[in-house]
């Protein structure tokens, strides 16, 4: 039963953890399940505020430019050919 998850974790993470580990950490973590459906339930969206506010930003997102340069095969020192 637990081989299934492990084979999951390695072809989804690439983790490879043994059965025995999987077991303990499932066992950990079911005792918090009751407290997670116990706790309080979402708000009703019309009781709440009306503003909706997003975050986000853009860093470690690579960005690859159009390459311009045609002559030379290879990069200089220091060259990249894409930037953050």
């Amino acid at each position: 039963m637990y081989h299934k998850g492990c084979e999951t974790l390695e072809r989804l993470l690439g983790l490879s953890p043994s059965t025995r580990v999987v077991q303990s950490n499932l066992g950990e973590d079911a005792a918090d399940v009751l407290a997670y459906y116990v706790q309080k339930p979402a708000s009703v969206a019309s009781s709440e505020a009306k503003n909706l506010v997003i975050q986000a930003d853009g860093k470690g997102v690579p960005m690859i430019l159009e390459e311009t340069k045609i002559d030379g095969v290879r990069l200089g020192k220091g060259e990249k050919r894409g930037h953050k």
